[in-house]
């Protein structure tokens, strides 16, 4: 007896009970406040996603570690000459400091990670890291490299998180010129090609005039970033805004596409609304000619991305 065969009418009236289903399910999950969508999202990534993501951060790792000890080395060999060169600075400026009757510069934990770019459509611009909420990690947490600023921590899990770097559409950040003297904020400007991205400052007063190669660091407004993280240098002016203001175009100090490992700061003032973040970079006027402010904190002894594995 041949095997039963189901009308050709029916299967395709299933798949087209199908795509409705999914459609409709896509316009529910649209229209959620964004709340929910985090939490459905953050559910898929620990359970349905799962081994997809497992899969992408062992490649990730993979590629990294494929790195040549000679590239290591001369890493390793640059840090210790820094750590050399700097070490009495900072005792000769703690006492100074103690002489002047100044505040010691508060300490920064950070927490090093390693980025898994997920590739997927409309995922530009954010990127996975495999740190959380157990390493410490909080919402709004900035990420940094050696070079400056990359991005900030959007959503916190107990083993991963979601975050932006500056190529994002939603992407803002308050800026300054290095020497104090003119602020702005910094927004994103796609390019044709990934290697075209570049940053756009806005708000820069009609009298002021910044010349090309003009460092451009964050600000610390608003307590979201520490005050003087690299963010780019002055490339041209973009536009006027007759009698008002004027636009530059930034080149970032950071390729963002390129980094693939970072530091995410376990300082908590962005997320719990504390004190100001210190001075990391020496980007504070008040601050100029003090030689002690390490360049970048160091991640605590023993926190590696892969030795957590």
């Amino acid at each position: 007896m041949p095997p039963y065969a189901e009308p050709q009418e029916q299967q395709g009236r299933r798949q087209v009970l199908h795509a409705l289903g999914i459609v409709l399910f896509a316009y529910v999950l649209s229209v959620l406040p964004p709340g929910a969508q985090g939490w459905i999202g953050s559910a898929l990534r620990v359970t349905v996603l799962a081994p997809f993501l497992w899969v992408q951060g062992s490649l990730s790792d993979a590629r990294v570690q494929a790195l040549t000890a000679a590239q290591l080395q001369a890493q390793v060999d640059s840090l210790t000459a820094l750590m050399t060169a700097n070490g009495g600075v900072v005792d000769e400026n703690r006492r100074l400091r103690a002489l002047l009757g100044l505040a010691a510069r508060r300490s920064v934990e950070v927490v090093a990670a390693s980025v898994i770019r997920t590739g997927t459509p409309g995922s530009a611009g954010t990127f996975m890291l495999d740190v959380g909420m157990e390493d410490g990690v909080r919402g709004n947490a900035p990420v940094i490299v050696a070079e400056g600023l990359v991005g900030v921590v959007r959503e916190v899990a107990d083993g991963t998180a979601i975050a932006m770097d500056w190529t994002h559409p939603d992407y803002r950040v308050g800026a300054m010129t290095q020497d104090g003297q003119q602020y702005g904020i910094i927004e994103p400007r796609r390019g044709e090609f990934g290697e075209l991205d570049r940053m756009l400052w806005s708000g820069a007063p009609f009298f002021s005039v910044l010349e090309p190669g003009t460092p451009v660091v964050t600000s610390g407004s608003g307590g979201l970033y520490p005050r003087g993280i690299p963010i780019g240098t002055i490339e041209e002016q973009a536009e006027v805004e007759e009698g008002w203001r004027r636009s530059y175009w930034v080149r970032p100090a950071v390729a963002a596409a390129s980094v693939t490992h970072v530091l995410v700061v376990l300082w908590g003032g962005g997320a719990t609304g504390g004190p100001n973040p210190p001075d990391w970079w020496g980007a504070d006027p008040e601050a100029a000619g003090d030689p002690g402010a390490p360049p970048l904190p160091a991640p605590r002894p023993g926190d590696t991305a892969q030795g957590r594995r």
